[in-house]
């Protein structure tokens, strides 16, 4: 794998030799012919080097965003940070924090993704969403849902309300649909869906953003829950949908169809 360290190596030498294997083969992302191997050898450096001072190379490493890195290369450093989620698991804790705090790891995880929203690019919106789902399965305690709607549904939602960059907008219209979606399939899940279906109603009640993805998050919540239990959303719902049946039409038969 191209790290050749002895049993003498100290710590920082370590660490050293890490960083700059690690930056390397970020570096093979770039490059068409190069971007599996790349890909592959950083897994296979995830699952050998796992620890806490081996996690903060990484989140270090792919938090500096290179202007010039191509759609491919985002797309992928997006789904390594739902790989280190699903390796790390309950030990994603970033040593910069003292005392170590797994939601504030988390919540720096989630920067980088944010990162790529603006990205003009299906396939990078669509990695970020699965490090998402990897990093609510595998990394962030279900016992406070006060907790999981302020770092995983408020920021898409403010991100969507915003009306600063479509591009970000569509991103996090994505990212909401397809956490609906996933969280819906689970029946330990309901209480937290419904919780978060007053915020769901609203992005798509004042969302600006033409993107039909944005009704999906209505219509993935729909296929989750009851009509019933968002009653008191729907004159609002109604008219919104209305308003931009004729631009979107095609999509939104499959919301009436339910409806």
């Amino acid at each position: 794998m191209g790290l050749a360290l002895g049993n003498n190596t100290n710590s920082k030498t370590i660490n050293a030799e890490l960083r700059n294997t690690f930056s390397r083969y970020l570096g093979k992302l770039n490059d068409n012919h190069t971007v599996d191997v790349g890909f592959n050898e950083i897994k296979k450096m995830i699952d050998k080097f796992n620890s806490a001072e081996a996690l903060r190379i990484y989140i270090g490493s792919l938090s500096i965003l290179n202007k010039n890195s191509t759609h491919q290369a985002k797309e992928v450093q997006a789904l390594i940070v739902g790989y280190i989620a699903s390796k790390y698991r309950d030990n994603l804790i970033d040593p910069l924090d003292k005392p170590g705090n797994v939601l504030k790891t988390i919540n720096r995880m989630m920067e980088i993704l944010k990162s790529f929203m603006k990205e003009n690019s299906f396939t990078v919106h669509k990695a970020i969403s699965i490090s998402y789902k990897e990093l609510f399965d595998h990394c962030m305690p279900k016992d406070n849902k006060d907790d999981i709607i302020t770092i995983f549904f408020t920021p898409l939602e403010k991100t969507i309300l915003s009306g600063i960059d479509k591009m970000a907008q569509i991103a996090a219209s994505i990212v909401l649909s397809e956490m609906i979606e996933h969280i819906g399939q689970h029946e330990k899940y309901q209480d937290l869906l419904e919780s978060t279906q007053n915020k769901i109603c609203n992005v798509v009640i004042k969302s600006k953003c033409e993107s039909p993805q944005v009704y999906d998050c209505l219509f993935n919540l729909l296929k989750s829950n009851k009509l019933e239990s968002i009653s008191n959303k729907l004159p609002e719902i109604y008219e919104k949908l209305i308003t931009v049946l004729n631009s979107q039409a095609h999509f939104l038969v499959r919301i009436y169809l339910i409806f």
